[in-house]
């Protein structure tokens, strides 16, 4: 993003880029949404098509394949963030346990940049040893010209994903590349994730390492920089809708923050390269400043203060909301289906 053009709260157009309103230029790429202004358009640097390479397929317990040997194959895997991710390549996949009945399903492994003979000799590693277990696997792999294609081909339409026909309390956790370079913060991580799938619970995910190659400075946390791996949780309130209660819900809420997410953020504290992505995070992680802002929240805050002093904008989780609450009664987690009022 080169420049934003943007009204401010009290009403002003103006622009945000390196050279003009700085400091708003740098919290409105990373600094979360709904809280500095309201955007009208962008300026971006536009970048060569890129080819693709994409893969799915998927490895299950079976009479063949024992649970121990399914938990080889994918610590086989795992064992491979960093280069996987040091390559390009990113991934998207779900991992269910149904009464010791394992499936992960890659959907898709995605290769930016590369060739199908350059992906091929990155997996191999990863293929070989799931061939020695004798787990079974067929991928399905693709090169495409560029990335929209490819996206189309694999992902398609975003679907919510759910489970036991319930709702799910969700939200996610981001481990560092500090938790694969130390073994035994590995073995530590790597165990941490096969208790939670052998508990019963889905689990969805990524590895995936964004980093700031061309060294931009802006508000983006700063566990993004880090990470290796982005996991999404979630507790399930096995219900229908209609039936749903307060207490149903803030039971869920409470498991998803004692007994799910717990685990990983002691195996990944915000202090040691952990957070979360605020899009898809637990709307009411008490600790939500440190775990969706890294350590820019401070900041993010003197400028919010500078540009909408008022409070006209507000947004749950948001920078500045912490002086606001949404008064609905007890729902079992926070909702905005009531007023919003000054705390």
């Amino acid at each position: 993003i080169l420049a934003l053009h943007l009204v401010t709260a009290e009403g002003h157009f103006t622009t945000a880029s390196p050279n003009q309103n700085p400091d708003l230029y740098w919290a409105l790429r990373g600094g979360g949404a709904g809280t500095f202004g309201v955007v009208t358009s962008l300026i971006i640097r536009a970048h060569p098509k890129l080819p693709v390479v994409t893969s799915t397929f998927s490895i299950s317990t079976s009479d063949s394949v024992s649970a121990e040997t399914f938990w080889r194959g994918m610590r086989a895997y795992f064992d491979l963030f960093i280069p996987f991710t040091d390559a390009g390549t990113y991934s998207w996949w779900v991992l269910v346990n149904n009464n010791n009945n394992y499936v992960f399903s890659m959907s898709p492994f995605f290769a930016p940049n590369h060739t199908i003979e350059s992906f091929n000799k990155l997996v191999k590693p990863w293929f070989d040893q799931l061939t020695e277990l004798g787990i079974p696997f067929t991928p399905n792999t693709t090169q495409h010209e560029a990335y929209h294609p490819a996206w189309a081909s694999t992902w398609g339409e975003d679907v919510m994903l759910n489970s036991a026909g319930g709702m799910n309390i969700a939200g996610n956790w981001l481990l560092p590349r500090r938790n694969w370079e130390n073994q035994t913060k590995f073995e530590e991580t790597f165990a941490v994730i096969k208790r939670h799938s052998e508990s019963g619970r889905m689990l969805m995910g990524y590895h995936q390492a964004p980093r700031n190659r061309a060294n931009v400075d802006n508000a983006v946390n700063n566990a993004w920089r880090e990470t290796v791996c982005f996991l999404i949780l979630a507790a399930v309130i096995d219900a229908e809708p209609l039936d749903f209660t307060p207490d149903m819900i803030g039971a869920a809420a409470k498991e998803f923050r004692d007994e799910i997410l717990a685990p990983f953020r002691k195996v990944a504290p915000e202090s040691a390269g952990g957070g979360a992505y605020l899009n898809e995070a637990h709307v009411d992680d008490p600790e939500w400043r440190k775990a969706f802002y890294g350590g820019h929240y401070e900041l993010l805050s003197s400028i919010k203060q500078k540009w909408d002093p008022g409070h006209v904008f507000y947004a749950t989780t948001a920078v500045g909301s912490e002086g606001w609450e949404v008064r609905d009664g007890y729902q079992g987690i926070q909702t905005q289906n009531g007023r919003l009022c000054r705390i």
